[in-house]
């Protein structure tokens, strides 16, 4: 018979993430993850912490914008859980309890598939139970277990595929944020060098531009000086011929 650890393994592999309890209506959103219906339709209505109320939801999961509208009905997980739900039906839980027949008292071994109960060995001869299809416990519960473990397999293969996307874009982004990186290290250094260049440049300019402009007060200090000798001697000139003109006639003709 099953074991309360297995059922409750199945179990675990349909609860929804927002409830934590079994997918009712299990949808699927863009990145991959399953929710049940209200779960997410509740959690959707919850304005985002974003100051733009219009900002697409985010997997509560994985983080991962998705699109409200985007929600796709996951029959084939819909129908996992159906089974599981039958499997927990047929199954004991690990309580002597649930291994008792309440009416009879006794163990009990087999299952009713008309009306979904399971039997002790009176129930079984019981007059109700005589035309119906009755099997042992495991045998059962064993239909239900190969369907569920064959939609696990294809759920498990799923979700592989979309855990090697992943891989594959977190790889693929990786390598442009290290060329990005790479980029961004040569342009400072290439600017870098630029810059270095230029200040070279500036202080070569400037040193030139510091001797022609002492080049310019040099010649404008000579200049001052040659002009101000020859002012001195037209001065001097006029002067003398002032003085001359000044003189009487008769001493200006001697």
């Amino acid at each position: 018979m099953a074991s309360a650890t297995s059922v409750t393994s199945l179990a675990d592999e349909v609860n929804c993430p927002i409830c934590q309890g079994t997918l009712r209506e299990p949808v699927t959103i863009d990145c991959g993850h399953n929710f049940c219906r209200g779960c997410l339709t509740r959690y959707c209505e919850i304005p985002g912490p974003g100051p733009d109320p219009e900002e697409s939801p985010t997997c509560p999961l994985c983080k991962e914008p998705f699109r409200p509208g985007s929600f796709r009905p996951n029959w084939q997980l819909a129908s996992v859980v159906e089974n599981i739900t039958h499997l927990q039906l047929v199954s004991t839980l690990g309580s002597e309890e649930e291994d008792i027949c309440r009416e009879h008292g006794e163990k009990i071994y087999f299952f009713c598939e008309d009306d979904e109960t399971q039997l002790c060995v009176v129930c079984r001869e019981a007059g109700e139970h005589r035309a119906h299809t009755v099997r042992f416990l495991e045998d059962a519960a064993g239909p239900y277990r190969e369907q569920i473990q064959k939609c696990l397999k294809c759920l498990r293969k799923e979700r592989e595929e979309i855990q090697e996307i992943q891989s594959r874009e977190n790889k693929r982004i990786q390598v442009l944020l290290t060329q990005v990186a790479t980029k961004r290290q040569q342009v400072i250094s290439e600017f870098a060098h630029l810059s270095q260049f230029l200040e070279e440049q500036q202080s070569i300019l400037l040193a030139r531009l510091e001797r022609l402009d002492g080049d310019i007060l040099k010649q404008r200090e000579e200049f001052d000086l040659l002009v101000a000798g020859e002012i001195c001697r037209f001065s001097a000139l006029i002067e003398e011929l002032e003085e001359k003109n000044e003189r009487p006639a008769s001493v200006l003709l001697t």
